[in-house]
């Protein structure tokens, strides 16, 4: 959890701003049908988890302040952003980041689009290029089961009415993400973590939070042990990481659970996060941090440590999640249609 340079940290979020947002631009002259039911199964068509990702869930509607103050950041065009909100409904996005190369993202947009409105701007848009495949197994023949378009990194497919899927992965492509659609991974993530899922404003899954935390480490400015809360937290044993953010009156409430491999003493756990959140907080600059953290409730059970009840502002959410993300090398994103 290290505060990387503020150049820095814009350049980053508008990559990932441009690779997640890109597809979901498209959607704005599109026809409304009925959402489509079933959301908790979007996960699994996902790719796998990996030690250098990240899983995302963002309900549209009521994490649209923290999707604000993350765009302002990265200085995105709001009013676009605002055009998205009429449109859709949730996405839910893979991530993998390292510090030694571009982030690769791959998602599924649900809301309230047709295939024929999407295909129809892409077919006549000459940038993009139209893919048609062999007959997907376990799918009908029908057109938006086995066709996707190509600009540039970014594979686009609308298999299905309020589905879309995106891929900028350069590892999982569009093709995959059509045949998991059919034969999606039963258990993608842990039960208790699919269930937070579902129900948060914004919801993350860490698969491997220590590297995502030293790759963030090895890219920003070095500082001091007893003042790193990124030190800290690599002494806690956690295995994996789940973090919930849900609006509560005026601001957001933040749960996170953290999976232990080992726990010896879970006192020096509670401890040792109690101090991580101190520190981070200090660095942060939030508001009131000294009530805040009064109110936070750090416990150990069943092999998990949980952090309930930490109340931040969408800006100071934001603020969080940057500090999570490591810096990026340059790349060029292209532009949106």
């Amino acid at each position: 959890m290290f505060r990387a340079p503020e150049d820095d940290r814009k350049s980053r979020l508008s990559r990932l701003a441009a690779l997640g947002c890109l597809g979901v631009l498209l959607l704005l002259s599109c026809a409304t049908v009925p959402p489509p039911e079933q959301a908790e199964r979007w996960m699994g068509v996902l790719p796998s988890p990996s030690p250098d990702s990240l899983y995302a869930s963002l309900d549209v509607a009521s994490s649209w302040p923290l999707v604000k103050s993350l765009a302002e950041t990265a200085g995105a065009e709001i009013a676009q952003l605002e055009a998205i909100t009429d449109r859709l409904t949730r996405v839910h996005a893979r991530i993998r980041l390292s510090s030694e190369r571009p982030p690769g993202v791959c998602l599924v947009a649900l809301g309230e689009f047709t295939p024929g409105s999407v295909a129809c701007r892409l077919n006549l848009d000459p940038s993009w290029q139209r893919v048609m495949l062999d007959r997907v197994p376990g799918a009908g023949a029908h057109w938006p089961y086995r066709t996707y378009w190509v600009r540039g990194n970014i594979q686009l497919a609308v298999p299905k009415a309020g589905v879309l899927l995106l891929a900028a992965d350069g590892v999982t492509g569009a093709a995959e993400l059509l045949a998991s659609l059919h034969a999606p991974d039963p258990d993608p993530l842990p039960v208790r973590a699919l269930a937070a899922a579902e129900t948060s404003a914004l919801f993350l899954y860490l698969p491997d939070p220590l590297r995502l935390i030293s790759a963030s480490a090895s890219s920003s400015a070095p500082a001091p042990a007893v003042q790193d809360p990124g030190a800290i937290f690599r002494r806690v044993p956690i295995e994996r990481a789940w973090i919930t953010v849900r609006p509560h009156e005026e601001d957001y409430r933040l749960d996170a659970v953290f999976l232990l491999t080992e726990v010896e003493n879970p006192r020096s756990v509670e401890v040792l996060l109690r101090l991580m959140l101190t520190l981070w907080m200090r660095g942060s600059e939030v508001e009131d941090a000294v009530q805040k953290l009064k109110a936070v409730r750090i416990r150990t059970e069943g092999g998990a440590a949980v952090i309930e009840s930490l109340h931040l502002s969408a800006a100071e959410i934001a603020s969080f999640v940057r500090t999570v993300l490591p810096e990026q090398p340059a790349a060029a994103a292209p532009a949106a249609p």
